[in-house]
């Protein structure tokens, strides 16, 4: 069964949308992913619908000459980025974004329609949609605003190598939900003051997770596990890890020890000439180098 992918549009001219929908239709002919489209021509029914609905993506005209001025796509964009999580392409015929809407990454990015065809703002889109990463994110409450932080604000600013490893890889939905979940056990290890919360006893109460029969095998506790919040890397100050991480887009290997943790910076490690800071969110994988 072909998977659907709902794209919003807001467009108020109908000879740009009949010709994006005849784009669309050719795309559906040719691929298993199917394009659904829900189009908007004003603001105020474009803002009831997206609080309401649930979008793979967005293309977003800015300039609509069936709303009032102050009226625009800028309202739209605001309204996904502050509540929302679904990747946005602005494609538009002018320069009137707000300046507050102005820094672009892989889930946001302004295009002006005569430097790319619409065919590659839907390629865009897909291949966003290909890692999985809409389904894992979904809609609202405590926990939803722990994820909205950590789609606009970790996984944005490295999202161009999760799309290239979805190329090569078949298990990239599983691989980015667990990195997905290790920046979610950050934010609930922490307390309303921003310091690290103490686990309550009935958190540790053993109740079997799995339906099926299975094997428990017991070793050393926490003797090579994985370090992925800044709590484990805490606890580790002045061991020797191995990090595999991704900078100027490319896989990179580091050995050292670990210096010192800083919230915004991530975590410094010395490798005997240079202290190295390497954000969190680039982290692939951590582990303590064992001493026997």
């Amino acid at each position: 069964m072909s998977e659907v992918f709902d794209l919003f549009i807001l467009e108020d001219n109908d000879a740009a949308y009949d010709s994006f929908n005849s784009l669309i239709e050719d795309y559906n002919k040719e691929n298993e992913i199917k394009i659904k489209t829900v189009r908007f021509k004003e603001v105020k029914q474009a803002l009831n619908a997206i609080k309401s609905g649930w979008y793979d993506g967005a293309i977003i005209d800015i300039r609509l000459s069936t709303s009032d001025d102050s009226e625009n796509g800028n309202e739209i964009i605001r309204e996904i980025k502050n509540n929302l999580r679904f990747p946005i392409r602005v494609y538009t015929g002018y320069d009137d974004i707000d300046d507050d809407l102005q820094d672009q990454n892989e889930f946001y990015k302004i295009y002006k329609r005569t430097d790319i065809r619409f065919q590659e703002v839907l390629v865009e889109l897909i291949n966003i949609y290909k890692t999985g990463i809409t389904k894992i994110l979904g809609k609202k409450g405590t926990i939803e605003d722990y994820l909205r932080d950590i789609f606009w604000n970790h996984l944005s600013s490295s999202f161009g190598s999760w799309i290239k490893e979805a190329q090569t890889k078949d298990n990239i939905e599983k691989i980015l939900l667990r990195y997905t979940l290790s920046h979610l056990q950050e934010y609930l290890d922490k307390d309303d003051s921003g310091d690290y919360d103490e686990y309550h006893p009935s958190e540790f109460y053993i109740k079997d997770p799995i339906n099926s029969k299975y094997t428990l095998e017991v070793s050393s506790p926490g003797l090579n596990r994985p370090l992925k919040s800044l709590r484990d890397f805490q606890r580790k100050l002045g061991n020797r890890v191995r990090i595999i991480y991704f900078e100027d887009e490319r896989t990179q290997t580091i050995e050292g020890v670990i210096e010192n943790i800083d919230q915004d910076r991530g975590v410094k490690i010395n490798n005997g000439t240079d202290t190295i800071s390497i954000a969190l969110d680039k982290i692939r994988k951590a582990k303590i180098i064992l001493k026997w």
